[in-house]
């Protein structure tokens, strides 16, 4: 115990110091008083327990019973051995019928009753206990296919002139699976939680870096919190930066995206979006313009769209810039008079609001202005049955004024979009294919710039306004500018470009660094790997051990058979082979149903992660790890078989024959 503290207490200086330099803080090298206590405690408690019970259960207070090799009495009490099935109970239909029970619990209370009181915290404790259960069975379950794997191997390892061992090499498994299974066993596992934990906090380091990209949009943002971005000086110094010599260049690229319409006000003020019947609801909708290299310049693998009208991937975006009468030439649609001749209905007396619209809209059918291209959320597909093609009706309320005033006048216009995707995931703003984001949230409308600004000059005529005399934007507002930088650009350059551009910007400016949160989280992920290449060379020296008494009580037992193989002609490095093919097919068949049980809970835990965040999957495999622990497996069944061997290979045959 003392040995150990102490091993542990020279071990942890050089790692917390280089911790503390990489946090930059100054903290004490020394082991936590609990930690000693704990691990003495269990270093002293332990060995007695693994001592004290054998030794109460094999001796007896009596000199005859002691001697006795089939005695069943302890302290003068006798033992009488009853199985449970005679009583009518099994241990395994009991086991199994207390895990259902808990599990039942755990699924049909826990978890509606976290979503009842929107406790997550306990939604997701409940979800990683049902996970780590999942990750016992399937440690339990791989010693069901242990044997059948160490065969296999053994059939593919053993091969060349060392063939003519392989029935020994497959009857030494079979004989040795017993003992072996509980070095397996605790190989699997260590190695299991290595590769799971490896794993998983890789695939979350790249979910975390794949939202702050969809969040952010780009590699460089910039953004007004309030009124809209200088877009004549932002933009000559943008087009500065294009055109700077290749080793000096920093920008590759640049996108505007706008306030939302309702935003300017007056005259603007508000914007509901529906369907054509407008039933069950209509949507507070906010309608952004963004430029026509939006995907150009954003991360464009984080557009997600499952439903398009054939538009592809960036032209999706590109398309709503084009003028609508181009547009609906080149795509084959002449025209979407889907209200021309259309009776009113006899029960508009009822409904007198709901008819005018529905009149207005069938008068107005056929002018093709009123049409406007756009991308709307996947999210309204459930809610109004929003469709690829099929026009939805957004209503603008138009006014002259914001204040209450007897002069004020409100106007309605109505417009028919026509959804040309569904996007479910955007670059830069909030998208959702559920149908419970559009009630938390006001629905995106994405449509081109000229779009964009026909829709706010028809709002300005419906109120009656000078738009010159008032001097309102003939271009839409910029509220966000999207940055590309050129690969492998530095951190110094950033910065510097970052200064140009802060000297452009009023006090409600806020930039970005994208590249810089992800730098920062790579760093993270790059600490906690190197805490587990620690652990994995701790779990290696721990299984190497527990090889080496393995192999030592094969070696015992297997003395005699070991002195019959010498007999007839096999020499010393013969035998060895052997049982290293042995060590190799029990380590490599535990290697293999590790890190595929680690593969499958983390990926799991990642899906259910990626349900709320509707992130594509991407499967982050940490391959130095992996490599690393390979190379320890590998290193440790070699020498965990080597050493035991040795003892006995410069002994006689007459030797090894007398000592069974």
């Amino acid at each position: 115990v003392v040995l150990g503290l102490a091993t542990s207490a020279l071990l942890s200086v050089p790692i917390v110091s280089a911790i503390n330099v990489y946090v930059k803080i100054e903290g004490d090298v020394v082991l936590l008083g609990g930690a000693m206590r704990v691990a003495g405690a269990l270093g002293i408690a332990m060995p007695l327990i693994s001592t004290i019970v054998p030794m109460r259960r094999a001796l007896s207070r009596t000199l005859a019973e002691s001697l006795n090799l089939y005695h069943k009495t302890s302290a003068e009490t006798s033992v009488n051995v009853q199985k449970l099935e005679d009583l009518g109970l099994s241990a395994t239909q009991t086991t199994v019928a207390l895990v259902l029970v808990v599990a039942g619990g755990v699924v049909f209370y826990l978890i509606p009753m976290s979503f009842i009181f929107q406790d997550f915290d306990l939604l997701f404790s409940a979800l990683n206990v049902i996970l780590m259960c999942a990750v016992v069975g399937l440690i339990l379950l791989s010693v069901l296919l242990q044997p059948t794997l160490e065969r296999v191997l053994a059939h593919c390892l053993v091969r060349g002139r060392d063939r003519k061992f392989r029935d020994v090499v497959l009857k030494n498994l079979s004989a040795h699976h017993e003992r072996s299974r509980k070095t397996s066993l605790i190989f699997c596992s260590s190695l299991a939680f290595i590769i799971f934990a490896g794993a998983l906090f890789s695939l979350q380091a790249d979910s975390i870096v794949g939202n702050l990209k969809v969040l952010l949009g780009s590699d460089l943002r910039v953004e007004s919190q309030r009124g809209g971005l200088d877009e004549s000086a932002l933009a000559a110094l943008m087009d500065f930066e294009k055109t700077r010599p290749p080793s000096e260049r920093v920008v590759e690229d640049y996108a505007w995206a706008s306030w939302p319409l309702w935003n300017i006000d007056p005259p603007v003020l508000r914007v509901d979006l529906t369907n054509l019947v407008n039933f069950p609801q209509r949507y507070s909708a906010e309608t952004i313009a963004v430029s026509a290299n939006y995907l150009d310049v954003t991360y464009s693998e984080y557009f997600v769209t499952p439903s398009t009208d054939g538009c592809r991937h960036r032209g999706c975006v590109a398309e709503l810039d084009v003028p609508y009468a181009e547009a609906l030439k080149s795509r084959a649609k002449q025209s979407l008079n889907v209200l021309s001749g259309y009776a009113i209905p006899a029960w508009c007396e009822f409904s007198p609001g709901f008819c005018e619209t529905l009149q207005f809209l069938q008068e107005q059918s056929s002018v093709k202005d009123n049409y406007f291209d756009a991308l709307v959320p996947a999210s309204l597909g459930p809610s109004i049955g929003a469709e690829v093609g099929t026009p939805l009706v957004m209503n603008l309320v138009c006014q002259n004024m914001r204040t209450p005033s007897a002069s004020r006048v409100r106007q309605y216009v109505y417009l028919q979009i026509v959804p040309k995707a569904l996007v479910s995931k955007m670059p830069g703003f909030f998208f959702s294919s559920y149908e419970l984001v559009s009630s938390v949230s006001n629905p995106i409308v994405i449509v081109g710039p000229a779009a964009f600004q026909r829709i706010f000059d028809m709002c300005v005529a419906a109120a009656g306004m000078n738009a010159t005399a008032l001097g309102l934007p003939t271009r839409p507002p910029k509220r966000t500018m999207h940055v590309k930088l050129v690969p492998k650009v530095t951190e110094k350059q950033r910065i510097s470009l970052q200064n140009r551009i802060a000297s452009l910007l009023d006090e409600n400016g806020v930039m970005t660094d994208t590249l810089m949160y992800a730098e920062v989280t790579a760093s993270t992920v790059e600490m906690l790997m190197l805490f587990f290449y620690v652990l994995s060379c701790i779990a290696a020296v721990l299984c190497f051990f527990m090889l080496l008494i393995n192999f030592e009580a094969n070696v015992r037992d297997n003395l005699w058979e070991f002195g019959v193989l010498r007999a007839l002609g096999i020499n010393s490095r013969e035998v060895l082979r052997i049982f290293i093919y042995e060590s190799l097919c029990v380590i490599i068949a535990s290697i293999s149903i590790g890190t595929c049980i680690g593969l499958v809970v983390a990926s799991v835990l990642t899906l259910q992660q990626n349900v709320f965040t509707e992130m594509p999957f991407r499967l982050v495999f940490p391959g130095w790890l992996f490599a690393s622990i390979i190379l320890l497996s590998l290193f440790v069944a070699a020498l965990g078989a080597y050493i035991p061997v040795k003892s006995v290979l410069s002994w006689s045959i007459a030797r090894v024959l007398k000592q069974t």
